[in-house]
């Protein structure tokens, strides 16, 4: 299997707000931090989502919601750059959903989509994984794309 993502020990609820998504691996060749943002740097008219955020920017923050009708699938929102409340998540015309583009080799790259529009949206299944002492993965939540 390839790359796993890890939310760490969490409960998946139906809308869940801000959380922060990092990869967990015991090999980490990049510099910079495990913890997802999005990324407004790009000279690119499109927002990525990369490594490198941290928990304390609001560009890290993530909201989980439910999507679709089987029960371990769901959709990743962010409340994009420029709007200053961050935890105020009611009102669904500013929250953008996270969906995918074809990067280099024909692998997925996450990107800000321009709205809410569930027809551009990048699902992802959680699922808890069992690990024992043997694994060097701790337990918690996985994220797997569903392609």
């Amino acid at each position: 299997m390839s790359s796993i993502f890890l939310v760490s020990a969490i409960t998946i609820t139906a809308n869940r707000l801000l959380e922060t998504l990092q990869f967990k691996s015991p090999i980490w060749l990049c510099p910079s931090s495990k913890i997802w943002k999005v990324d407004t740097s790009s000279s690119s008219d499109k927002n990525y989502v990369t490594t490198g955020g941290s928990s304390s920017t609001r560009e890290s923050f993530f909201r989980i919601q439910k999507y679709g009708n089987d029960e371990s699938t769901y959709k990743l929102l962010v409340r994009p750059p420029g709007f200053s409340n961050l935890y105020n998540y009611e009102s669904d015309s500013v929250i953008k959903g996270i969906g995918a583009t074809t990067g280099f080799f024909g692998a997925p790259i996450l990107v800000l989509e321009g709205d809410n529009d569930d027809n551009n949206v990048f699902p992802v299944k959680f699922r808890e994984v069992d690990t024992s002492t043997e694994n060097v993965f701790a337990k918690g939540l996985r994220m797997f794309p569903t392609f």
